[in-house]
């Protein structure tokens, strides 16, 4: 059975299974590495790094599943 989603989310989400490595904090960005060598940045740690507030983040990442994405969501074919 599907856990309940919070709302504006998907019907249910899956799970990874991931494991961290590492994880610090440094001049006040949170981030770490994953066991298979991922590395990643926590969401206000990223938010920091792109120069927004976190709750920007989570607006777009929440809608995710809507289509079309807008043009900053969108991958960049020069990358």
């Amino acid at each position: 059975m599907p856990k309940q989603s919070l709302p504006g989310t998907a019907p249910y989400q899956h799970t990874l299974d991931l494991q961290i490595a590492a994880e610090r904090e440094v001049d006040g960005v949170q981030m770490g590495v994953l066991a298979d060598g991922t590395p990643y940045l926590a969401l206000r740690g990223l938010a920091r790094m792109c120069g927004v507030e976190h709750s920007q983040i989570v607006r777009m990442t929440a809608a995710w599943l809507d289509s079309p994405l807008k043009p900053r969501e969108q991958k960049s074919e020069s990358w």
